[in-house]
């Protein structure tokens, strides 16, 4: 046994001898003790205001001789005493606050309850409950509760007896449903509902008018009640992860609100007043399904924080004209990127007014720099002064253009005081190219020139080869001839793919000038773009990761492993355009994508009229793949060693077909629908499970499908 006393140093001693020879009585406010018996000699530390006993197997009725004692926790020491606990009363009354694990609840007498008289907070630790413990009901006194990973499922009527309650923690439960009477809380300020199964709050919520913190994070509600507006006190609601579509237009009447989390919904919109949320400090919209944004958004002055990635915003709608909302996304931005090289954002930048193309680059522009470029300023300062442009290394009113590299350096207010054109470095090598006279010797830029495109496409098949001598030529020829921009993509793969370092390092500055900011990340990426022994799934990913949201072409790319390798088409048939998935497919009657692992296929395949036999052994199929069912005429099917539960009902709309085989998955019986369909001549059914069908199975094939053979061993 022994004792912790929870001073400055957190000593612990053997006993309580020990522990008042070092320190006098009256300082030892707080202990825990960690041990099976409780030692008698405890009682004299009389001035105790908080105990802490770990293990204690029988709770003495004389803890009333500790006068000042306001706190106790009970709790188990390991597993070995769980349940080994004697019954025990409590007799304190003037206990403001305890906290049980439940082998203590279950053993608490039922007459402690009355004795409590000035108990305020009750906790009982995270463990199983058989239901709510309605015990506590009696606690009139009680102002927090806090029954977190309890595994409850519902919550009775009559908590609404506890009118002084001021905090409701129910985190961690099984909760589905809330009782309307909660509306009877009048003092309840803090609910906590994280992490349950609720499909809706109840109307009565709203009556909360004390209410200044709802969290109702990761659970299954679709909406919010119509008057939320009325919870005025509301300074934190929390509804991350859950599958909200929109808010009700009342939420911009929580005029208290401060913090608002809605991350992981699928929100489409929001209220157009949220501006009205004036005390609004933070905002986290991460991950939902918003296109646009309220300019009213702007005028949240106290806003300081805005999460906002992983939405598919079109910035061309964003009405970046209104000055208090340009304001508001370009903090968002500039403060992200100010910290981490984040490029898609840096491009979003050229989206604020003044455009470029409302503020053109032309003779009197003034042009600087903030962040990492591949800029040589020497060379700069040399092409813009023939244009009548000015490059100049300070930031100040001057300047009418502001190139914005990785991790920019500018203070944010200046750029907030300043109304500047924000362009990306290729943005400017494109215009200052574009202003040069045609350089004759810049063979492959000649685009009237059938010699120059014959050459660009002898050029590509250079730059794909798998030589890297080739690909080194491909690059001196670019220097030579200029670098055509058709080639982006198929450069970007020779500087992923080529073996040697020196090559590598002459691709890449050609690569960046032209490059956005977003494509320039793409290329820092370590992981390889492509190996043969990659699988489709890891395919995909690697091409999306590479060629999301900027130049390159992932379809390009995929094809090419495609006709290379036999790869890539799982990439297609995800995000290629219906002439490029066509392109593909056979034109024969027969396809087959045995072992490809592409979980899914196109809607084209409907336009192949022709085809009859389809082969789509290990692909990782979970559910049988809808797009077969609108196509009648396939007569031959093979889904062997896929992850198949069942087969849907629908797949009796194919008429055509006569031989199925569907060995190897997670179907344990000869699904019934197949008795259904007179025209099958052939199933083939081999199962994981059993190796031979039931005999009253057979018999029912033979009885339905007279001309069809069963194959199952």
């Amino acid at each position: 046994m022994k004792f912790y006393y929870p001073d400055k140093q957190g000593h612990y001693f053997a006993s309580v001898k020990q522990l008042l020879a070092d320190v006098p009585t009256e300082q030892v406010t707080a202990i825990e003790y960690y041990g099976i018996e409780f030692p008698a000699n405890l009682l004299q530390l009389t001035h105790l205001e908080e105990l802490r006993l770990h293990g204690v197997r029988e709770i003495p009725d004389t803890l009333s001789k500790l006068p000042k004692l306001k706190i106790l926790s009970l709790s188990g020491y390991g597993y070995a005493n769980t349940g080994k606990v004697f019954p025990f009363m409590l007799n304190t009354p003037n206990l403001k606050e305890i906290t049980l694990t439940r082998e203590y609840f279950l053993t608490l007498s039922p007459g402690s309850y009355a004795r409590l008289s000035s108990l305020e907070v009750f906790q009982i630790e995270p463990d199983f409950l058989d239901g709510f413990p309605e015990k506590l009901l009696r606690l009139t006194t009680l102002r927090k509760i806090h029954l977190n990973g309890c595994g409850l499922s519902n919550i009775p009527e009559r908590i609404q007896e506890l009118v002084n309650l001021e905090e409701l923690s129910l985190v961690g439960n099984y909760i589905k449903k809330l009782p309307e009477g909660l509306d009877k809380l009048t003092q309840l300020k803090v609910l906590n509902l994280r992490r349950n199964k609720l499909k809706s709050l109840p109307e009565s919520i709203t009556k909360l008018k004390r209410l200044q913190d709802l969290d109702c994070s990761s659970n299954n509600l679709k909406e919010l009640p119509d008057k939320i507006g009325e919870l005025r006190s509301l300074q934190s609601l929390n509804l991350s992860k859950n599958k909200l579509e929109s808010l009700p237009d009342s939420i911009t009447d929580c005029i208290s609100l401060e913090h608002f989390d809605l991350v992981a919904n699928k929100i489409n919109r929001l209220p157009s007043k949220m501006g009205n949320l004036t005390n609004l400090r933070e905002l986290y919209l991460s991950k939902n399904k918003l296109v646009n944004l309220p300019e009213s958004l702007g005028g949240g002055q106290q806003l300081t924080h805005l999460e906002l990635n992983d939405n598919p915003l079109d910035w061309l709608q964003l009405p970046l004209q209104f000055p208090a909302f340009r304001t508001l996304m370009l903090k968002y931005i500039y403060q992200i990127i100010q910290k981490t090289a984040i490029a898609e954002l840096s491009d979003l930048l050229a989206h604020f007014p003044p455009t470029l193309e409302s503020n053109p680059l032309r003779d009197g522009a003034v042009i600087a720099k903030t962040g990492r470029t591949g800029i040589k300023i020497t060379g700069l300062k040399k092409e813009l002064e023939p244009l009548g442009i000015k490059y100049q290394a300070k930031f100040d009113t001057q300047v009418t253009h502001l190139v914005v590299g990785r991790l920019p350096k500018l203070p944010l207010e200046d750029l907030i005081s300043h109304s500047v054109t924000y362009i990306s470095e290729a943005q400017l090598n494109t215009f200052i190219e574009s202003k040069q006279a045609p350089d004759p010797s810049k063979y492959l830029l000649q685009s009237d020139n059938t010699l120059a495109n014959e050459n660009i496409e002898n050029l590509k098949n250079l730059l794909l080869s798998e030589d890297d001598q080739n690909i080194a030529i491909a690059i001196e020829l670019i220097k030579g001839g200029g670098f055509p921009k058709e080639l982006h993509t198929e450069l970007f793969m020779a500087y992923k793919m080529v073996n040697i370092p020196k090559v590598r390092r002459e691709i890449k500055p050609l690569l960046e000038k032209y490059s956005s900011e977003k494509a320039k990340e793409a290329m820092r990426q370590r992981h390889a773009l492509f190996t043969e022994t990659m699988d489709e799934m890891k395919l995909r990913r690697n091409i999306n990761k590479y060629t999301k949201d900027n130049e390159f072409d992932g379809a390009k790319i995929a094809r090419y492993f495609w006709d290379r390798y036999k790869k890539g088409i799982l990439y297609l048939f995800s995000y290629g355009t219906s002439e490029q998935v066509l392109e593909v497919l056979p034109k024969g009657e027969m396809l087959i994508l045995n072992g490809y692992k592409i979980n899914a296929l196109p809607a084209e395949l409907t336009q192949l009229r022709q085809l009859k036999k389809v082969y789509l052994k290990e692909c990782s199929f979970i559910v049988f793949p809808k797009v077969l069912l609108q196509m009648p005429q396939v007569e031959v099917l093979h889904l062997d060693q896929n992850y198949l539960e069942k087969l849907p009902k629908e797949i009796k709309a194919m008429t055509g077909l006569r031989e199925l085989s569907i060995s190897f998955n997670l179907i344990r019986t000869l699904p019934e629908v197949l008795l259904e369909m007179p025209q099958l001549e052939k199933i083939i059914f081999k199962s994981w499970y059993n190796a031979h069908v039931e005999t009253e199975t057979i018999e029912k094939v033979k009885k339905k499908l007279p001309n069809c053979e069963l194959i199952y061993s």
